[in-house]
Protein backbone atom coordinates (compact mmCIF):
# COMPACT_ATOMS: atom_id res chain seq x y z
CA UNK A 1 0.00 0.00 0.00
CA UNK A 2 2.73 2.61 1.17
CA UNK A 3 4.06 1.39 -2.40
CA UNK A 4 1.10 2.86 -4.38
CA UNK A 5 0.95 5.73 -2.25
CA UNK A 6 5.00 6.98 -3.10
CA UNK A 7 4.41 6.53 -6.94
CA UNK A 8 0.87 8.06 -6.79
CA UNK A 9 3.09 11.13 -4.75
CA UNK A 10 5.73 10.92 -7.34
CA UNK A 11 3.32 11.06 -10.56
CA UNK A 12 1.57 14.03 -9.00
CA UNK A 13 5.13 15.80 -8.04
CA UNK A 14 6.08 14.73 -11.81
CA UNK A 15 2.69 16.52 -13.59
CA UNK A 16 3.23 19.85 -11.27
CA UNK A 17 6.70 20.11 -12.75
CA UNK A 18 5.86 19.29 -15.92
CA UNK A 19 2.82 22.00 -15.90
CA UNK A 20 5.43 24.56 -14.14
CA UNK A 21 7.93 23.73 -17.02
CA UNK A 22 5.17 24.17 -19.77
CA UNK A 23 4.56 27.37 -18.21
CA UNK A 24 8.00 28.76 -18.47
CA UNK A 25 8.55 27.77 -21.79
CA UNK A 26 4.99 29.62 -22.90
CA UNK A 27 6.16 31.99 -21.57
CA UNK A 28 9.43 32.24 -22.48
CA UNK A 29 8.13 31.91 -26.18
CA UNK A 30 6.38 34.67 -25.97
CA UNK A 31 8.64 37.15 -24.27
CA UNK A 32 11.23 35.73 -27.05
CA UNK A 33 9.03 36.29 -29.79
CA UNK A 34 7.98 40.15 -28.63
CA UNK A 35 11.97 41.12 -29.38
CA UNK A 36 11.81 43.95 -32.48
CA UNK A 37 14.27 45.50 -34.02
CA UNK A 38 11.95 48.54 -33.56
CA UNK A 39 12.58 50.45 -30.40
CA UNK A 40 10.10 53.30 -28.87
CA UNK A 41 11.14 57.00 -28.08
CA UNK A 42 11.29 57.51 -24.33
CA UNK A 43 9.04 59.98 -24.68
CA UNK A 44 5.38 59.11 -26.10
CA UNK A 45 5.81 62.03 -29.15
CA UNK A 46 5.74 61.81 -32.63
CA UNK A 47 2.65 60.31 -33.88
CA UNK A 48 1.95 56.66 -32.49
CA UNK A 49 0.05 53.60 -33.30
CA UNK A 50 -1.48 51.02 -31.58
CA UNK A 51 -3.10 47.47 -31.27
CA UNK A 52 -5.58 46.15 -28.18
CA UNK A 53 -4.92 42.74 -27.39
CA UNK A 54 -6.63 40.07 -25.36
CA UNK A 55 -3.87 37.30 -25.33
CA UNK A 56 -0.25 38.34 -25.83
CA UNK A 57 0.35 35.87 -28.32
CA UNK A 58 -2.20 37.95 -30.59
CA UNK A 59 0.41 40.43 -31.49
CA UNK A 60 2.45 37.52 -33.36
CA UNK A 61 -0.15 37.93 -36.20
CA UNK A 62 1.58 40.83 -36.62
CA UNK A 63 4.87 40.97 -38.90
CA UNK A 64 6.22 44.01 -37.12
CA UNK A 65 5.39 45.34 -33.52
CA UNK A 66 3.32 48.68 -32.97
CA UNK A 67 4.02 51.27 -31.15
CA UNK A 68 1.70 50.72 -28.33
CA UNK A 69 0.06 47.37 -27.04
CA UNK A 70 -2.97 47.95 -25.16
CA UNK A 71 -5.68 45.86 -23.09
CA UNK A 72 -8.52 45.97 -20.85
CA UNK A 73 -7.92 44.86 -17.07
CA UNK A 74 -9.97 44.89 -14.20
CA UNK A 75 -8.69 45.47 -10.56
CA UNK A 76 -7.60 43.11 -8.23
CA UNK A 77 -7.51 40.82 -11.58
CA UNK A 78 -3.51 41.11 -12.56
CA UNK A 79 -4.14 39.70 -15.50
CA UNK A 80 -1.58 42.24 -17.57
CA UNK A 81 1.61 41.22 -15.56
CA UNK A 82 2.73 39.29 -18.52
CA UNK A 83 1.89 41.66 -21.12
CA UNK A 84 3.95 44.78 -18.88
CA UNK A 85 6.91 42.77 -18.80
CA UNK A 86 6.71 41.87 -22.84
CA UNK A 87 6.17 45.80 -23.23
CA UNK A 88 9.35 46.04 -21.00
CA UNK A 89 11.46 43.86 -22.02
CA UNK A 90 13.89 45.13 -24.68
CA UNK A 91 11.46 48.43 -24.62
CA UNK A 92 9.13 46.45 -27.08
CA UNK A 93 6.24 48.74 -26.98
CA UNK A 94 4.34 51.32 -24.95
CA UNK A 95 2.07 49.95 -22.77
CA UNK A 96 -1.65 51.25 -22.64
CA UNK A 97 -4.46 49.91 -19.78
CA UNK A 98 -7.68 50.56 -19.76
CA UNK A 99 -8.19 50.03 -16.27
CA UNK A 100 -11.11 49.09 -14.96
CA UNK A 101 -12.38 49.25 -11.17
CA UNK A 102 -14.90 46.79 -11.00
CA UNK A 103 -16.85 46.08 -8.27
CA UNK A 104 -15.12 48.93 -6.47
CA UNK A 105 -17.02 51.58 -4.74
CA UNK A 106 -15.58 55.10 -5.87
CA UNK A 107 -16.72 56.00 -1.96
CA UNK A 108 -13.73 53.34 -1.20
CA UNK A 109 -11.13 54.31 -3.22
CA UNK A 110 -11.73 58.14 -2.04
CA UNK A 111 -11.02 56.73 1.83
CA UNK A 112 -8.15 54.72 0.93
CA UNK A 113 -9.59 51.56 1.16
CA UNK A 114 -7.76 50.15 -1.69
CA UNK A 115 -4.27 52.06 -1.33
CA UNK A 116 -2.49 48.66 -0.86
CA UNK A 117 -3.64 47.39 -4.40
CA UNK A 118 -3.17 50.83 -6.05
CA UNK A 119 0.52 50.39 -4.51
CA UNK A 120 1.36 47.24 -5.20
CA UNK A 121 -0.47 48.02 -8.92
CA UNK A 122 1.92 50.55 -9.49
CA UNK A 123 4.87 49.20 -7.88
CA UNK A 124 4.47 46.40 -10.61
CA UNK A 125 4.11 49.00 -13.26
CA UNK A 126 7.42 50.63 -12.55
CA UNK A 127 9.75 47.38 -11.99
CA UNK A 128 8.16 45.66 -14.94
CA UNK A 129 8.57 49.40 -17.42
CA UNK A 130 11.49 51.07 -15.68
CA UNK A 131 12.41 52.30 -19.09
CA UNK A 132 9.37 53.25 -20.83
CA UNK A 133 6.21 55.44 -20.04
CA UNK A 134 3.21 53.79 -19.33
CA UNK A 135 -0.15 54.65 -20.59
CA UNK A 136 -4.10 54.25 -18.20
CA UNK A 137 -7.11 55.18 -19.56
CA UNK A 138 -8.91 54.54 -15.99
CA UNK A 139 -12.43 54.26 -16.00
CA UNK A 140 -13.31 55.48 -19.07
CA UNK A 141 -16.84 55.69 -20.98
CA UNK A 142 -17.72 57.52 -17.46
CA UNK A 143 -20.18 60.12 -18.38
CA UNK A 144 -23.98 58.91 -18.80
CA UNK A 145 -26.51 61.02 -21.91
CA UNK A 146 -29.69 60.03 -21.62
CA UNK A 147 -29.77 58.25 -25.15
CA UNK A 148 -27.75 55.25 -23.91
CA UNK A 149 -30.56 53.64 -22.36
CA UNK A 150 -28.58 51.97 -19.25
CA UNK A 151 -25.06 52.08 -18.19
CA UNK A 152 -22.76 49.79 -19.29
CA UNK A 153 -19.88 50.55 -16.88
CA UNK A 154 -20.67 50.24 -13.17
CA UNK A 155 -19.05 53.81 -12.75
CA UNK A 156 -20.98 55.38 -15.99
CA UNK A 157 -23.06 58.47 -14.55
CA UNK A 158 -21.47 58.29 -10.77
CA UNK A 159 -21.55 61.47 -9.34
CA UNK A 160 -18.72 63.64 -11.14
CA UNK A 161 -17.05 65.27 -8.07
CA UNK A 162 -16.52 61.88 -6.21
CA UNK A 163 -15.29 60.43 -9.63
CA UNK A 164 -12.91 63.24 -9.48
CA UNK A 165 -11.75 62.97 -5.90
CA UNK A 166 -11.03 59.30 -6.70
CA UNK A 167 -9.40 60.47 -9.95
CA UNK A 168 -7.40 62.81 -7.96
CA UNK A 169 -6.26 60.34 -5.36
CA UNK A 170 -5.02 57.52 -7.53
CA UNK A 171 -2.89 60.10 -9.29
CA UNK A 172 -1.28 61.38 -6.48
CA UNK A 173 -0.28 58.38 -5.80
CA UNK A 174 1.19 57.02 -8.71
CA UNK A 175 3.32 60.43 -9.13
CA UNK A 176 5.13 59.58 -5.74
CA UNK A 177 5.62 55.49 -6.74
CA UNK A 178 5.59 55.22 -10.61
CA UNK A 179 5.86 58.59 -11.97
CA UNK A 180 6.39 57.75 -16.04
CA UNK A 181 3.09 56.56 -15.99
CA UNK A 182 0.23 58.99 -18.51
CA UNK A 183 -3.19 59.51 -17.85
CA UNK A 184 -5.60 59.54 -20.32
CA UNK A 185 -9.24 61.07 -19.73
CA UNK A 186 -11.52 59.41 -22.12
CA UNK A 187 -15.49 60.04 -22.23
CA UNK A 188 -17.42 57.76 -24.56
CA UNK A 189 -18.47 61.32 -26.43
CA UNK A 190 -16.91 64.68 -25.82
CA UNK A 191 -20.36 66.14 -25.20
CA UNK A 192 -22.02 68.44 -22.44
CA UNK A 193 -22.40 65.35 -20.04
CA UNK A 194 -18.51 64.43 -20.05
CA UNK A 195 -17.14 68.04 -19.34
CA UNK A 196 -18.15 67.87 -15.70
CA UNK A 197 -15.96 64.69 -15.19
CA UNK A 198 -12.51 65.86 -16.21
CA UNK A 199 -10.07 66.14 -13.51
CA UNK A 200 -7.99 68.89 -13.77
CA UNK A 201 -5.15 69.68 -16.19
CA UNK A 202 -2.67 68.66 -13.08
CA UNK A 203 -4.13 65.57 -13.29
CA UNK A 204 -4.44 64.47 -16.94
CA UNK A 205 -2.15 64.09 -19.78
CA UNK A 206 -4.03 63.14 -22.45
CA UNK A 207 -7.84 63.45 -23.54
CA UNK A 208 -9.48 61.42 -26.24
CA UNK A 209 -12.98 59.69 -26.87
CA UNK A 210 -13.74 56.40 -28.22
CA UNK A 211 -14.29 55.78 -31.88
CA UNK A 212 -16.05 52.71 -32.81
CA UNK A 213 -17.80 52.55 -36.23
CA UNK A 214 -20.53 50.34 -37.29
CA UNK A 215 -21.21 49.15 -40.63
CA UNK A 216 -24.66 50.54 -40.56
CA UNK A 217 -22.91 53.85 -38.91
CA UNK A 218 -21.06 54.10 -42.03
CA UNK A 219 -23.67 54.83 -44.30
CA UNK A 220 -23.43 58.12 -42.46
CA UNK A 221 -20.01 58.81 -41.66
CA UNK A 222 -17.49 57.32 -44.29
CA UNK A 223 -14.29 57.42 -42.55
CA UNK A 224 -12.43 57.71 -39.14
CA UNK A 225 -12.05 61.61 -39.45
CA UNK A 226 -15.82 62.39 -40.20
CA UNK A 227 -17.01 59.86 -37.77
CA UNK A 228 -14.67 61.54 -34.72
CA UNK A 229 -15.36 64.89 -35.70
CA UNK A 230 -18.70 64.87 -36.55
CA UNK A 231 -20.25 61.86 -34.20
CA UNK A 232 -17.95 61.88 -31.52
CA UNK A 233 -17.28 65.99 -31.27
CA UNK A 234 -13.88 65.52 -31.18
CA UNK A 235 -12.92 68.92 -32.02
CA UNK A 236 -14.20 69.99 -28.75
CA UNK A 237 -11.24 68.20 -26.97
CA UNK A 238 -9.46 71.13 -28.11
CA UNK A 239 -10.69 73.05 -25.46
CA UNK A 240 -8.84 70.79 -22.44
CA UNK A 241 -5.40 71.91 -24.18
CA UNK A 242 -3.97 68.27 -24.03
CA UNK A 243 -2.59 65.85 -26.79
CA UNK A 244 -5.21 63.38 -27.47
CA UNK A 245 -4.69 59.84 -28.23
CA UNK A 246 -7.69 57.57 -29.15
CA UNK A 247 -7.28 54.78 -26.87
CA UNK A 248 -10.01 52.65 -28.89
CA UNK A 249 -11.21 52.45 -32.37
CA UNK A 250 -12.42 49.53 -34.30
CA UNK A 251 -14.56 49.04 -37.35
CA UNK A 252 -17.82 46.32 -37.28
CA UNK A 253 -18.23 45.12 -40.93
CA UNK A 254 -20.77 42.91 -42.45
CA UNK A 255 -18.76 42.51 -45.62
CA UNK A 256 -16.80 39.47 -46.60
CA UNK A 257 -13.68 40.92 -48.64
CA UNK A 258 -13.49 43.38 -45.83
CA UNK A 259 -12.97 46.62 -47.79
CA UNK A 260 -14.69 48.72 -45.97
CA UNK A 261 -12.76 47.36 -42.79
CA UNK A 262 -9.30 48.29 -44.85
CA UNK A 263 -11.07 51.82 -46.19
CA UNK A 264 -11.12 52.53 -42.45
CA UNK A 265 -7.84 51.31 -41.63
CA UNK A 266 -6.38 53.78 -44.47
CA UNK A 267 -8.64 56.64 -43.17
CA UNK A 268 -7.54 56.65 -39.50
CA UNK A 269 -3.73 56.78 -40.68
CA UNK A 270 -4.80 59.95 -43.51
CA UNK A 271 -6.36 61.39 -40.18
CA UNK A 272 -3.78 60.95 -37.94
CA UNK A 273 -1.23 62.15 -39.96
CA UNK A 274 -2.98 65.93 -40.89
CA UNK A 275 -4.60 66.71 -36.91
CA UNK A 276 -1.23 68.19 -35.06
CA UNK A 277 -2.97 67.32 -31.79
CA UNK A 278 -3.46 63.63 -32.69
CA UNK A 279 -0.53 61.68 -31.13
CA UNK A 280 -1.79 58.26 -31.41
CA UNK A 281 -4.07 55.92 -32.42
CA UNK A 282 -4.84 52.56 -31.06
CA UNK A 283 -7.22 49.90 -32.74
CA UNK A 284 -9.07 47.63 -31.57
CA UNK A 285 -8.69 44.04 -32.40
CA UNK A 286 -11.16 41.93 -30.46
CA UNK A 287 -14.63 40.44 -30.88
CA UNK A 288 -16.81 42.54 -28.17
CA UNK A 289 -19.16 40.75 -25.54
CA UNK A 290 -21.98 38.58 -26.46
CA UNK A 291 -21.12 39.47 -30.00
CA UNK A 292 -22.83 42.16 -30.22
CA UNK A 293 -20.29 43.55 -32.60
CA UNK A 294 -17.02 42.34 -33.78
CA UNK A 295 -13.72 44.02 -34.65
CA UNK A 296 -10.98 41.70 -34.94
CA UNK A 297 -9.49 42.68 -38.15
CA UNK A 298 -5.63 40.61 -37.86
CA UNK A 299 -7.68 37.27 -39.05
CA UNK A 300 -7.98 38.61 -42.27
CA UNK A 301 -4.64 38.40 -44.32
CA UNK A 302 -5.09 42.19 -46.39
CA UNK A 303 -6.44 44.28 -43.59
CA UNK A 304 -3.26 42.61 -41.57
CA UNK A 305 -1.19 43.51 -44.67
CA UNK A 306 -2.41 47.02 -45.19
CA UNK A 307 -2.46 47.90 -41.54
CA UNK A 308 1.63 46.77 -41.34
CA UNK A 309 1.90 48.92 -44.81
CA UNK A 310 0.34 52.05 -43.10
CA UNK A 311 2.82 52.00 -39.63
CA UNK A 312 5.93 51.43 -41.84
CA UNK A 313 4.33 54.35 -44.04
CA UNK A 314 4.44 56.89 -41.06
CA UNK A 315 7.46 55.69 -39.58
CA UNK A 316 9.37 56.67 -42.28
CA UNK A 317 6.84 60.14 -43.07
CA UNK A 318 8.43 61.11 -39.28
CA UNK A 319 11.78 59.94 -40.09
CA UNK A 320 11.82 62.34 -42.63
CA UNK A 321 9.88 65.25 -40.89
CA UNK A 322 13.03 64.92 -38.07
CA UNK A 323 16.17 64.78 -40.61
CA UNK A 324 14.55 68.14 -42.03
CA UNK A 325 13.92 69.22 -38.79
CA UNK A 326 17.77 68.50 -38.06
CA UNK A 327 18.79 70.07 -41.14
CA UNK A 328 17.35 73.62 -40.38
CA UNK A 329 19.11 73.75 -36.86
Amino acid sequence: MNNRKNMLFSALIFLLLGAVLVFATVRTVHMNRWEYGHVNTDNVDGKMIGINIVEPQDVNRLELMPDIVSWFENWYSDSGIVKLELCGRNRAAVPLITWQPVDVPFEEIVNGDHDEYLRDFFRRVADSCPDLPVLIRFAHEMEMSPNYGKPWYQWQGIDSELYIRAWRHIVSMSDEICPQIRWIWSPNRMSEYARPYYPGEDYVDYVGVTVNLSASTSLKYNDFGEFFLRHCKGNALGEFKKPVIISETGFHSNKEDHEDSINFILSVFKYIRHDPNLKAVVFLDTDAERGRRQYRFTDNEACVKVFCEEIRKLREDQLLLEGDSNEEE
